[in-house]
């Protein structure tokens, strides 16, 4: 076949493969639609549409139902186009370690977006590789039991408590066992499924912008405060890596190295920290932090004095990010709800005084966001695949 042939033969072929991704998208993206709402959507023609949807209900990712007109009038019913829940799945899994244990949160993924939690598995042995990577393939079973067509699960993504730079992990401050290169290529060999790691806190970023379509018109980051420190940075829509996959990790900023008593964000808000330091001071339970709430509401003079200067120490790291991004809005990930509402009033007073004061907010998914955002790259990351499947 001569060149012009073969360029005619992939052109047609080259626009129904666009053709048929952009429906799915604004299948996935803007919800069910009927076929004569597509075309103009999508500034396709009818007979595009129809040949475009023939393919993919014969190729059973998406499905068609009919509904009567809503105005109640009578007529034909109104066929209604939607994605294919099991059309395809994805897996994602969250390593959660502490300073003494780590567990496993665990998620499945539908082919419309809709993720499903199981219950977390405790890993047996803390900071040891072997017995964790024994523990992610423990998980992948237990959600190929429970998702309905273990045949159609098409990737698994890992959220990573560190930096992922390439096929390494340089520094994971709390899992330490897991960086270098070593743990990522013996846990390939484990699973058979094409495998994605992740920073955990981009992840929860990714979340919040499947979740919030608002989010991906702005600029913002995502502060994560828990047994660790980290930013996950979103503007309008992309996630911000680097050239290396450092781009957030604010944890180990030191806010003065020339003061000898200085020490890091990740020492200053890790809620492990200043304030389990703080509760054990007064009595009670190390991870209590609902009880420091009902102190700021005593007014007891100490906890006010120790929770202004925490509250000091976010608005630093919201400035520094701040200062580089100009962004228009941070959603702080706190471990605690009913603190963290007596943190945000004076943390919103503390940055008046910066020249462009950004938005304090909290994520709609709370501390399942990193989850379902793990479970959401793969389906990400799988979409091509699933989406032109047999259309070669």
């Amino acid at each position: 076949m001569s060149k012009q042939k073969q360029g005619a033969s992939r052109g047609p072929a080259r626009i129904r493969h666009l053709n048929r991704r952009a429906v799915l998208s604004h299948l996935r993206y803007e919800g069910d639609s009927s076929r004569s709402a597509l075309g103009p959507a999508l500034s396709l023609s009818a007979a595009a549409v129809s040949s475009v949807m023939n393919d993919l209900l014969e190729d059973n990712l998406v499905l068609e139902s009919e509904n009567r007109p809503r105005d109640g009038r009578q007529g034909r019913p109104i066929s209604l186009l939607s994605l294919n829940p099991n059309a395809a799945f994805a897996f994602g899994i969250v390593l959660r370690p502490t300073k003494t244990s780590t567990e496993l949160g665990m998620a499945w993924v539908d082919y419309t977006g809709k993720s499903t939690a199981l219950a977390d598995l405790k890993v047996e042995k803390h900071q040891d590789a072997e017995i964790l990577i024994k523990s992610i393939v423990k998980a992948v079973s237990l959600l190929e039991a429970a998702v309905p067509f273990p045949e159609r699960v098409f990737g698994l993504t890992l959220a990573i408590p560190g930096v992922v730079e390439n096929n390494t992990i340089p520094t994971s401050p709390k899992l330490t066992c897991i960086e270098g290169s070593e743990f990522i290529e013996s846990l390939r060999q484990e699973i058979d499924y094409p495998m994605t790691l992740e920073n955990d806190v981009n992840l929860a970023a990714t979340s919040e912008l499947y979740q919030q379509p608002r989010l991906r018109e702005i600029y913002f980051a995502y502060l994560y405060l828990y047994t660790g420190v980290g930013s996950g940075i979103s503007l309008k829509g992309q996630i911000l890596k680097g050239s290396g996959g450092w781009t957030g990790e604010i944890g180990s900023l030191h806010v003065n190295r020339r003061e000898p008593n200085t020490t890091s964000f990740e020492h200053l808000l890790t809620t492990d920290g200043s304030l389990a330091d703080l509760l054990k001071e007064l009595g009670e339970a190390r991870d209590d932090l609902d009880t420091l709430a009902d102190y700021i509401d005593k007014r007891d003079p100490h906890v006010l004095e120790v929770v202004d200067i925490y509250c000091e120490h976010i608005c630093d790291a919201i400035n520094v990010l701040n200062s580089v991004l100009d962004l228009d809005e941070v959603l702080i990930d706190f471990r605690s709800d009913k603190l963290f509402q007596r943190l945000k009033p004076r943390l919103e007073i503390l940055l008046q005084s910066s020249r462009r004061q950004p938005v304090i907010s909290t994520p709609l998914m709370g501390k399942e966001a990193t989850l379902n955002g793990a479970a959401l790259a793969a389906l990400s990351h799988a979409l091509e695949t699933i989406e032109t499947q047999n259309k070669e």
